[in-house]
């Protein structure tokens, strides 16, 4: 009997059901601890033991051994991969499979994942025990598209040149198994739509094949390097539900990427059959690398350094230098031939407490309500788990750049004027290294409202800077929001007017702004930094964007160091809702006293009446929206033909009213959740076309144009006759002379007639019939369309998305068809977001 058959009937007579480290049976059997961990490993390869990765790891006779797990191998399994490990078994579990995208860089494990995708479906019996694996390198034929058919599809006798017998291809030898596509972009069109008719029906042709089709059970795995958005057919896209992006090695959590260097060295010394003792210094090195190949350059990065001490080094120890320094035994980490590294991770009861915690939480209110006693755990866990990785590494967070971070952490605290304790610094250091390492204790997105997303945005900012180096993390969404809703229970936010400091050049913003805020203790001020040349337009540009993102209702102060004041202040104040305050010549003393005075409680109003001569500023100051009588506008149609409209009300309503023009879905989304602060003195809403679900009253243009009894709400600020003749001039403005007049380009007779026939096209198409109004609207947005792309003009309503549904999508189909005269007569092509504004005038007549 051999030494393995021996092992093995010992444990089956002694430790049934029992787990069994290699250090026992060693002493029980007077054996080497190497010797019996080599045989264990071996009978858990050939599947007579069932090994755990516990610590120590244990092995316990097949009989008590849980059911398998091919994914149990890939590291982060059950951490930050768990989510793609769902998906994969999902595709596995449908009837017949699912198609399914694996996306990544290039050596982040994608051939690596599609073979344990296909083991884990034979583990299931989703497919037989000897089904097929077959793999193609679409790259391998990038160059000759009709060979990579022939080689997948097979070819008929007769089919190309030297054809002279039938072959079958890739398809029928992955018949009732799995095919893996690497390299799918370099699919051709033709080959795409060949494989989506096969994924729809299961059919295909082999090349040079006309009426027969043949049939296949195969299952499909795609990879590719590429945005599949802009390579792979929308077509073929919309057949593969799922699409998987895998993490580079650098976003991946720190500890699974200790794990891998662990497994990667570990393998080594199995192979040559020593053990390999490698710096601390080294793995903290190569864990922090940003290898452009990812884990497969890890992996062979990790062969090389051990290769090449091979032929120096003759010993059984086989030493991996760092930077030729000596590696002390006290300061290394050893790898055993045949054995099993002990994890770097650790278990800790806080961390169980944790998870569970965790899975209760669903929205970023329960978060804030509960971030205290999240924190407390986490920092309970981290005492637990830097006892146990003091005995393996030698404080672990010195080694991992601890005290850099937590330098970091302070300046970018200080930056937006939060002025952390010395317990709170160490604490946030302690809880991102948390997350770094064991991101995996959330299991589910946490949905943020747009009332939270608004009043948290301060904190939102502070944490992206924060965890700058985690873009692209896995997780970082989730974390991104306990950290943000931490910092909102340390570190309270008094001001609610939003101030943003605009200078030229690169820093000089950032850092008048963090100036300020750190003196003043408090997050008062935003900031951009311009290039020096920019215009004053594109200035206004960033501050009109900012205005979108923030709540400026309670009113918004902007300090810029030059430009026009006038040209600021008349373009940003109809994007913001409450008052507005422009000053210029701004310096880091006037900054300290208008945030010291925003700290300390002042409005808008305040501010425009301080003091500030000696400063030797100028500011314009704008009683927002809701501060007198007003009237708003917003056209779909863009800007200028609510300027129009605007112009007419001016002329007929009383000085004392306010006219004012706004984004169309700013404004929609205003009236439909009846922000009663921004409408407290609004005395009518004008649109067109008019808002759906609107809680505010709203006045559209087409009520103006049917009957001017609509504006008689107006009554009170204009008299009849200017009601009549306000109705005239609007009718007048939606007629096709209106149209006429504004266009500079193009032939308005010719063009008018084109875009009639496009609108007769809609009726017939969607059997309806536009009334004259909407049939006007139509001719006047079509054609001022049409010359603003011909001209390259800015598509003014980029912002306003439609909800991608079926309806809409036909809708594009068919528009395309609509304007296709109009499309090739001026070579121009017609983007999906000014389709979108046609749908909104058309969807109104659809039934």
């Amino acid at each position: 009997m051999s030494v393995q058959e021996e092992l093995l009937s010992y444990i089956q007579e002694n430790f049934v059901n029992e787990p069994v480290t290699a250090s026992l049976i060693a002493e029980n059997k007077g054996l080497s601890r190497n010797t019996v961990s080599h045989y264990l490993n071996r009978l858990a390869e050939e599947g007579h033991l069932r090994k755990i990765k516990s610590k120590p790891t244990t092995f316990v006779f097949e009989t008590f051994s849980q059911e398998i797990d091919s994914f149990e191998s890939l590291i982060g399994y059950d951490g930050s991969l768990r989510p793609m490990v769902q998906q994969f078994k999902s595709t596995v579990m449908y009837p017949n499979g699912l198609p399914l995208i694996l996306n990544g860089a290039s050596g982040t494990g994608k051939s690596f994942i599609a073979r344990l995708i296909y083991e884990y479906a034979k583990e299931k019996a989703q497919i037989e025990p000897d089904a097929p694996f077959v793999v193609l390198n679409c790259a391998d034929y990038g160059n000759n598209p009709e060979l990579l058919s022939s080689v997948l599809f097979g070819y008929v006798s007769g089919a190309f040149t030297g054809a002279n017998q039938e072959k079958k291809g890739l398809l029928d030898e992955a018949d009732g198994g799995y095919l893996f596509l690497d390299e799918v972009h370099n699919l051709t069109a033709e080959n795409q739509e060949k494989l989506f008719l096969l994924i729809d029906s299961g059919q295909f042709r082999r090349l040079g094949e006309n009426e027969k089709w043949r049939k296949t059970r195969v299952r499909l795995i795609m990879a590719t390097t590429e945005n599949t958005e802009s390579t792979l057919l929308t077509t073929f896209r919309r057949r593969i539900p799922y699409e998987v992006i895998l993490p580079q090695f650098s976003s991946r959590p720190l500890n699974e990427r200790l794990r891998l260097i662990q497994l990667f060295f570990q393998q080594e010394a199995n192979k040559v059959n020593k053990q390999v003792s490698v710096s601390q210094t080294l793995i903290k090195e190569l864990s922090k690398i940003k290898f452009e190949g990812n884990i497969g350059q890890l992996k062979n990065q990790i062969k090389v350094l051990v290769a090449d001490e091979l032929p120096r080094q003759s010993a059984e120890i086989i030493v991996i230098p760092y930077h030729k320094a000596v590696v002390r035994e006290c300061d290394s980490v050893s790898f055993i031939p045949n054995d099993e590294p002990q994890p770097l991770a650790v278990q800790c009861d806080s961390l169980n407490h944790l998870r569970e915690e965790m899975k209760e939480i669903q929205k970023f209110s329960q978060l804030v309500n509960r971030t205290k006693n999240l924190f407390f755990l986490m920092e309970n866990y981290l005492t637990e788990a830097d006892n146990q990785l003091e005995k393996q590494m030698n404080d672990f967070f010195t080694l991992f750049g601890y005290r850099d971070i937590e330098k970091l952490i302070d300046r970018k605290l200080r930056q937006y004027g939060f002025l952390p304790s010395e317990a709170q610094r160490k604490r946030l250091t302690k809880i991102i290294y948390f997350f770094n390492g064991q991101g995996f204790i959330f299991e589910r997105n946490i949905a943020i409202e747009e009332t939270d997303r608004s009043s948290f945005r301060k904190y939102f900012v502070v944490t992206d800077s924060l965890l700058e180096m985690y873009h692209g993390h896995p997780l970082f969404n989730q974390f991104r929001s306990l950290l943000a809703a931490y910092l909102s229970s340390e570190f309270p936010i008094v001001s609610k007017i939003n101030a943003i400091i605009v200078m030229h050049g690169k820093n000089n913003a950032k850092t008048l702004a963090a100036t300020a805020n750190e003196m003043i203790g408090e997050y008062i001020f935003d900031y951009f930094g311009m290039p020096s040349l920019v215009s004053t337009q594109e200035i206004i540009n960033e501050i009109v964007n900012y205005t979108k993102k923030v709540d400026t209702s309670q009113g918004l102060v902007i300090l810029v160091d030059m430009g026009s004041l006038e040209k600021i202040y008349s373009s940003i104040k109809g994007n913001v809702s409450g008052d507005l305050i422009v000053m210029n010549n701004v310096s880091t003393a006037l900054g300290i006293e208008v945030g010291m005075k925003l700290h300390q409680g002042a409005t808008t109003r305040q501010l425009e009446q301080l003091d500030l001569e000696h400063f030797k500023v100028d500011r314009q100051y704008f009683e927002g929206v809701s501060q007198k009588p007003n009237v708003l506008i917003a056209c779909l149609s863009g800007q200028g033909i609510a300027d129009k409209i605007k112009d007419i009300f001016i002329k007929y309503l009383s000085d004392e009213v306010d006219v004012l023009t706004l984004d169309y879905q700013k404004l929609a989304e205003k009236c439909q959740n009846l922000d009663e602060i921004f409408f407290k003195n609004t005395i009518a809403v004008i649109t067109t076309p008019k808002i759906e679900d609107s809680i505010q009253p709203i006045i559209s243009v087409e009520e103006i144009v049917k009957d001017t009894q609509s504006l008689m709400s107006l009554q009170d600020y204009m008299d009849q006759s200017a009601i009549k003749q306000c109705g005239n001039d609007i009718l007048k403005l939606f007629t096709i002379e209106g149209a006429s007049e504004r266009l500079n380009f193009l032939n308005p007779e010719r063009i008018i007639n084109e875009v009639g026939e496009v609108i007769t096209s809609y009726e017939n198409y969607y059997q309806i019939s536009f009334p004259n109004f909407v049939r006007i609207n139509l001719f006047l947005h079509m054609s001022l369309m049409i010359e603003r792309i011909l001209t390259g003009g800015d598509d003014e309503n980029t912002d306003f998305i439609v909800k991608d549904t079926n309806e809409f999508k036909n809708f594009c189909e068919f528009s395309d068809v609509a304007f296709d005269k109009i499309c090739k007569k001026y070579n121009l092509r017609i983007p999906k977001t000014e389709y979108a504004m046609v749908y909104q005038l058309v969807k109104q007549m659809m039934g």
